[in-house]
């Protein structure tokens, strides 16, 4: 079994102008990033694919940053022995443009396993809420260029972690002039981690009450779920009979795209909020491309593509889509709103028709078809 916790952010440095102080190294937006995030780690390219997904292809390392003080494991009441929750990997996606994530991969080990679950009698089934509640309480250390540490659970520690990446990504110079605790929750947000369990080896599952399954005949294999005293829906599970280390092609196109989208969605809908306060401090045009690249991105999604004929890829962002459905039409509606805002022409621009071309030729067509499309299912 393995269990990635991801912590979507939402960086819109990027597009203020003079960024806020923002180091330029590593250049996420090039084609291979390389380099470090001080006080994070390395930027390595991932070993699997991206799917072409931008911001997919490469990661930071950050052991540096976030540390696990504290033994993790999970055991039900009648279980003989406990599962150890081992830390896995340590990463920091970023696209470039606004949206990333902290990813934190766990791993318990099918050894472990075979002592509850191989024996004669059966065993108790996995609880995906409890053991999902029972990852987010352990204590973590969060650990910040500026030497500071701090120490909390980790359900709590996204604004903290937000906090060290933002020391870590600013020069000392734009620290003095932009200190982090003013530039996170104006131009930097993080959001509650999201969870996701993947049961391996046919292990035994226990249904839960507010289990919601996103395959199309309601079978166990992938469905969503929230930890024990969650109030939203913060657990994906993924129930496989292959063992731990032998993902399907599927089954990790649904995760990758899971963890992409999540974080895209977090992004823009942050930056729907705070839209207009971010207007007052860029260039106009600046705005415009940003605008146009989300919904550019949005819509390639499900295009007449290849990846329209990949029946993994198209059947990810069909599951995807069932899980957000509301989220993603409420997105793509106040996407639309932005635009309308953002591209009020200037008297010399309305004099140009330059209005016509975002609105009408990219919202209306690009967004609701890529959202039809992925809703109603393609090919």
């Amino acid at each position: 079994m393995f269990i990635i916790v991801q912590i979507p952010f939402a960086d819109f440095r990027p597009i203020i102008t003079g960024e806020r102080g923002r180091l330029r190294s590593p250049d996420w937006a090039a084609d291979e990033p390389k380099g470090f995030v001080r006080g994070f780690g390395k930027v390595s390219p991932r070993n699997s694919s991206g799917l072409g997904l931008v911001g997919e292809s490469r990661f930071a390392d950050m052991d540096n940053a976030i540390r696990f003080p504290e033994h993790i494991d999970y055991r039900e009441d009648s279980w003989p022995s406990s599962l150890d929750v081992v830390p896995w990997f340590r990463r920091l996606y970023f696209d470039g443009q606004i949206a990333g994530r902290f990813e934190i991969g766990f791993l318990i080990a099918e050894d472990y396993e075979e002592l509850v679950f191989g024996r004669d009698d059966i065993a108790a089934p996995i609880r995906p809420a409890i053991l999902a509640q029972c990852l987010l309480a352990t204590s973590v250390q969060i650990n910040s260029v500026d030497g500071s540490k701090q120490t909390m659970p980790f359900a709590r520690c996204s604004k903290f972690l937000g906090l060290a990446y933002l020391a870590a990504s600013t020069s000392n110079s734009g620290l003095m002039s932009y200190p982090i605790a003013e530039t996170f929750g104006s131009a930097f947000f993080t959001g509650d981690p999201l969870v996701t369990i993947r049961i391996a080896s046919g292990r035994p599952i226990s249904d839960g009450r507010d289990r919601r399954y996103l395959t199309n005949h309601n079978e166990p294999a992938l469905f969503i779920t929230s930890a024990r005293g969650s109030k939203r829906n913060n657990v994906i599970v993924q129930a496989s009979e292959r063992g731990t280390r032998e993902e399907t092609s599927q089954e990790r196109v649904t995760r990758v795209l899971f963890a992409h989208l999540n974080s895209l969605a977090f992004a823009y809908a942050q930056l729907q909020h705070v839209g207009s306060s971010i207007s007052g401090k860029t260039n106009r045009e600046i705005l415009r491309n940003a605008i146009k690249a989300m919904i550019d991105r949005l819509a390639t999604f499900n295009q007449g593509d290849a990846r329209d004929k990949d029946a993994a890829f198209s059947e990810g962002l069909r599951t995807f889509a069932k899980a957000y459905s509301g989220r993603i039409e409420e997105l793509a509606t106040k996407l639309e709103a932005l635009s309308l805002e953002w591209n009020k022409p200037t008297k010399f621009e309305r004099f140009r028709g330059y209005f016509k071309s975002v609105h009408d030729l990219v919202i209306r067509t690009s967004v609701e078809k890529a959202i039809d499309i992925s809703m109603k299912g393609g090919t």
